[in-house]
């Protein structure tokens, strides 16, 4: 992370703002690993070597002790922020006039979403992220309780939200590496481009919204 922070602020590793921002950035990832274990199980932090740690790298790995990958949390962070980067990016060139201004959703085609990969991100991520929430609480369990005025001992799925976050973040980054959304101008190609905006407008606030909800700060910029 101070890697990371020293090369996007172009300064030394001692600056104070570097310093901040790449503690900043580790805190969120931890947050993110330790939330995604399951409350049943115990939580195993694995330290990094010394050569690592005096690199800014203190933790290579969080988890339950299953199969888990440690960087899903640095993972879901810099998808984020490269859509934010992106769509600054659109909004830079329509001041330029290179673009012309995003229209309104209403006049935008999305019919022209013909990739599957699109449609994925549309169906199994956006569409589906409001019932990912819905898991995190069982809601027979939640009827039973309040019906019984007995207070709510319910048990938190709350590492759901990290198994969608995790996959949809894996799809975002498959069809993000291989689609080209800001374009050449061309006007027969502004339609398609619109629609794919508006798509990834729609991932950048899933995302938003679930580190938000998590309570994990996010960044713009990594």
């Amino acid at each position: 992370m101070l890697r990371a922070a020293t090369s996007k602020l172009r300064r030394s590793a001692r600056d104070t703002q570097v310093q901040r921002r790449a503690v900043a950035m580790t805190i969120s990832c931890m947050k993110f690993q330790l939330l995604t274990v399951p409350l049943n199980h115990a939580a195993k932090v694995k330290l990094s070597s010394p050569a690592a740690a005096a690199a800014g790298e203190a933790i290579s790995e969080i988890g339950s002790g299953g199969v888990q990958d440690s960087r899903d949390g640095v993972f879901a962070l810099y998808n984020y922020a490269r859509l934010c980067t992106l769509l600054m990016n659109f909004d830079k060139c329509v001041k330029t006039g290179k673009y012309p201004a995003l229209p309104s959703m209403e006049d935008v085609n999305f019919s022209l979403l013909t990739d599957e990969a699109e449609w994925q991100l549309i169906l199994h991520g956006v569409a589906c992220y409001s019932d990912s929430l819905l898991e995190v609480l069982p809601r027979d369990e939640l009827k039973t309780s309040l019906a019984s005025c007995s207070g709510l001992h319910l048990p938190v799925s709350l590492n759901k939200v990290f198994v969608f976050l995790t996959t949809f973040c894996r799809d975002l980054s498959v069809y993000y590496s291989r689609v080209h959304v800001l374009e050449e101008p061309s006007q027969h190609r502004f339609p398609v481009m619109f629609a794919r905006l508006y798509l990834l407008i729609a991932c950048k606030q899933v995302l938003g919204n679930a580190l938000d909800l998590l309570g994990i700060e996010k960044f713009e910029w990594m």
